[in-house]
């Protein structure tokens, strides 16, 4: 799975951040404009939104499929 964050700006008072469960951890990452960011699918995720701002955060979700001519 791939993630874009297409949001203009960011600052890390803006709270909000994308969470991942690893084994019993949150890794979390931070919107930064212009990231992408490239995590197996059976990983949990979440999103945690913005608490001093209002409005949203865009994110495009990329799914990739591969299609062969050949069976393999």
């Amino acid at each position: 799975t791939f993630l874009y964050f297409t949001n203009l700006e960011y600052s890390f008072e803006d709270r909000g951040s994308l969470d991942f469960l690893i084994e019993e951890d949150i890794v979390s990452v931070q919107p930064f404009p212009n990231r992408m960011v490239r995590y197996d699918s059976n990983i949990k995720s979440r999103h945690s939104p913005f608490i001093d701002i209002t409005g949203q955060t865009t994110i495009s979700k990329f799914v990739v499929e591969a299609k062969f001519d050949k069976e393999f």
